[in-house]
C-alpha cells in the first residue's frame, strides 16, 4: 500500500480546486509504454489517497493534476517510488515466482497466495463525468415547452454501467421540470448510464419556461442511485433565459396581473386585447370568468 497526500499552496487569486486526477503505473523506460491507471478524486482539504494492491518488488511512477472553474492543469512531474517486501509471505511469493516460475505460485497454502486484488469503491472515483455541452440551449419564450439538457462525457477511462438518479438542488424561478419527454415524469428518476471509455450519453428533462421573461437558472447534481451522497459529475446547470414577446408596457400589465393570481398567460393577454390593454376592464373581466 502507498499513500499520497495531496497539498496545495493557497493562492485566493486561483480559482480553488474541485477536483485532481491521480495516475500511477509500473515504471518504464519507454514513458510511451507506461499503463497509466487513473483515480478521480473530489478535492477537500488535507486530501490523503492510498494505493492498494501494487506489486511487490517494483517501481512505480504517480502523477496528479488538479481542476478548476478554468480547467485541468497540465500534470505534475512524475513521483518515483518503489514497493517493498513486507513478510516472509510477500518473500516466498517472490522467490517462487522468481525463482521456480510462475506454475508454482498457484500451488501455494490459501494463507500464502495473494489476496484478490481489490476493485476500489465509487466514492474513491468521484466526479467520472464531466458536462461538455446543453442541448437545445438558447432563448426562450414565454410558457415555451422545451426538451433540453446536458452531453455528459466519460473521463474515467474505463466503461460504465451503473444507475444514477439527477437531483434538482435549487432553482430561482417558478419554472415546471419534467423528466425526459414524459410529462408525467419525475426530476427524480433513475438515469441509466451505460457508457464505453470515453463515451458520451445524453440526460434530457422537459422544461416549460415561466410566463414571465426573466433569467432563471436550474442546477442539478447527477449522484449514484443507491447512494446520494456520491456525486457522478460537477454541479448541472441548465440557463432558461425567458425574452419579452411584447413592449416593457405590456409586459409590465401581464405581470401585474400574473402577481394577483392569474396564472395562465394566454388569458391574460386575450384579456388585455379584449379591453385594448386597460388593466382595471382585464381584471374585472378575469375575475367573472
Amino acid at each position: 500500500t502507498a499513500e499520497i497526500q495531496i497539498e496545495l499552496e493557497n493562492d485566493e487569486k486561483v480559482s480553488p480546486c474541485t477536483a485532481h486526477r491521480l495516475q500511477y503505473a509500473l515504471h518504464n523506460r519507454d514513458p510511451q509504454k507506461m499503463q497509466w491507471k487513473t483515480v478521480f478524486l473530489r478535492h477537500r482539504p488535507n486530501l490523503v489517497y492510498k494505493l492498494e494492491s501494487l506489486e511487490s518488488p517494483s517501481k512505480y511512477v504517480v502523477r496528479v493534476q488538479s481542476k478548476n472553474t478554468h480547467g485541468w492543469s497540465t500534470y505534475c512531474k512524475g513521483l518515483n517510488f518503489e514497493t517493498k517486501l513486507k513478510s516472509i509471505n510477500d518473500v516466498t511469493r517472490f522467490l517462487l515466482a522468481n525463482h521456480l516460475g510462475e506454475s508454482h505460485t498457484a500451488a501455494l497454502e490459501p494463507s500464502l497466495a495473494s489476496p484478490p486484488p481489490q476493485t476500489p469503491s465509487i466514492k474513491q472515483h468521484c466526479m467520472l463525468l464531466q458536462s461538455k455541452n446543453i442541448i437545445n440551449d438558447g432563448p426562450y419564450a414565454p410558457i415555451e415547452s422545451r426538451q433540453t439538457g446536458w452531453i455528459v462525457e466519460n473521463i474515467s477511462n474505463e466503461a460504465l454501467s451503473l444507475q444514477a438518479k439527477l437531483i434538482k438542488t435549487s432553482d430561482d424561478g417558478n419554472v415546471n421540470v419534467t423528466s425526459g419527454a414524459d410529462d408525467n415524469a419525475t426530476s427524480d428518476e433513475i438515469v441509466e448510464i451505460e457508457m464505453k471509455a470515453d463515451g458520451e450519453q445524453s440526460i434530457l428533462i422537459q422544461v416549460n419556461a415561466p410566463p414571465i421573461p426573466s433569467d432563471y437558472h436550474l442546477f442539478y447534481q447527477l449522484v449514484l442511485a443507491n447512494d446520494e451522497s456520491v456525486p457522478l459529475c460537477d454541479m448541472l446547470c441548465i440557463p432558461v433565459m425567458v425574452k419579452p414577446q411584447l413592449s416593457k408596457e405590456k409586459e409590465d400589465k401581464i405581470q401585474t396581473i400574473f402577481q394577483m393570481g392569474f396564472g395562465d398567460r394566454y388569458k391574460i393577454v386575450l384579456a388585455l386585447e379584449k379591453w385594448n390593454w386597460n388593466l382595471l376592464k382585464a381584471i374585472n373581466w378575469l375575475a367573472t370568468q
